[in-house]
């Protein structure tokens, strides 16, 4: 069940998502401003040179992922934006996540509270590989929400999202060192008012 967007809750809770589960956590997948939405898969998609045909190595166990691109319809005047929950951060996080990409020409954004400001605007691209693992971005106190916004998807190409976690600065995982939180399904979430 979403949560109403003038509650908030944990950033672990609204960010922290593997994807394996047979829901896509707190995001919205069709966020504000979509024009389409992002769709979550337990099955690998596409063709084997442009689709997402393996799991990511920092998920490797179970395939679940997030995607947007479709077989044989170019889709490239889409928005695709995936929204978080509300959260609360009262320190300064970092957000990994792993990102698949093998084509030119798809784009994923990373935007902090709005559409103005994207620290994280996915990296060129290596054809020797399929996943780029443990793409950051600086989540600094006070922010609200997090958008994936993507786009410029032809036909047949494909771009995914998986494995999402948050980091302390120095790099562990701050929801195990936030005396925190086995995951737990959006049906048992305790919101902070």
């Amino acid at each position: 069940e979403p949560v109403k967007d003038t509650e908030s809750v944990d950033v672990c809770d609204a960010l922290a998502c593997t994807f394996n589960e047979e829901h896509s956590c707190l995001y919205s997948l069709g966020g504000i401003g979509s024009t389409s939405s992002w769709t979550h898969s337990h099955n690998f998609i596409g063709n084997h040179l442009t689709g997402v045909q393996q799991n990511s190595p920092g998920d490797y166990r179970t395939t679940g992922f997030v995607y947007v691109g479709r077989n044989h319809k170019d889709v490239s005047d889409e928005v695709f934006v995936m929204e978080s929950a509300k959260f609360t951060l009262r320190k300064s996080v970092q957000l990994s996540f792993d990102l698949f990409l093998r084509s030119y020409g798809p784009q994923l954004k990373v935007c902090i509270d709005s559409f103005d400001y994207c620290p994280y605007s996915s990296p060129t691209i290596d054809k020797t590989k399929f996943w780029y693992r443990s793409q950051s971005v600086f989540i600094p106190p006070g922010v609200r929400k997090i958008y994936f916004i993507a786009g410029k998807l032809r036909q047949n190409l494909f771009l995914a999202v998986d494995n999402i976690q948050i980091r302390t600065e120095k790099g562990d995982n701050y929801c195990d060192t936030n005396n925190n939180r086995l995951r737990r399904s959006p049906a048992n979430l305790t919101l902070i008012t």
